[in-house]
């Protein structure tokens, strides 16, 4: 995780809240928020029994990868999803042999910070919306758009190619 980094420095001094570096943005995580919030949502097999969505949630999200390192350092569960169809993992098909495309959404409770990124969205107020990260980041087999949906939430939301180690079910 070269370019992915925690400042080490607490946001507000707790160890709930933490700021993190990815490339030229800052985003500052409620830990704690995020961490409650995955606890109560259902498995992503719960949500969808198909092969594609089990094989995310068992063989993908142990593989390495950047954006799910990251996201698990800021106290997401990979294996769980929210119960609504915008929300998950869909498995878009073979994107090459052997090669299966994802795309997906994962929220985390936090704020952008500072960023000097030249692929942002700005909202009303002038503040950082939406940052645009491509293959820089996180490789170049994983997009990630990072939106500000909520005063206090934050959507990952990426699209991935990931290696099929073995047949689907």
């Amino acid at each position: 995780m070269d370019k992915i980094r925690s400042t080490g420095k607490p946001w507000h001094k707790t160890i709930d809240l933490c700021t993190f570096q990815i490339g030229q943005c800052r985003l500052h995580i409620n830990l704690k928020l995020t961490r409650e919030f995955y606890a109560n949502q259902p498995k992503i097999s719960e949500n969808c029994h198909c092969g594609y969505c089990k094989y995310f949630e068992t063989t993908v999200i142990n593989q390495p990868n950047q954006l799910l390192d990251l996201l698990k350092t800021m106290e997401v569960e990979l294996d769980r999803q929210p119960n609504t169809i915008d929300d998950g993992i869909s498995c878009i098909g073979e994107s090459k042999p052997n090669h299966l495309g994802y795309i997906g959404n994962y929220f985390v409770f936090g704020k952008i910070g500072k960023t000097t990124k030249k692929n942002i969205i700005l909202n009303d107020e002038k503040g950082v919306s939406e940052v645009i990260l491509r293959n820089a980041e996180f490789g170049s087999n994983t997009q990630v758009t990072i939106k500000q949906v909520e005063s206090a939430k934050l959507s990952f939301e990426f699209y991935m190619d990931v290696v099929k180690t073995h047949e689907i079910d």
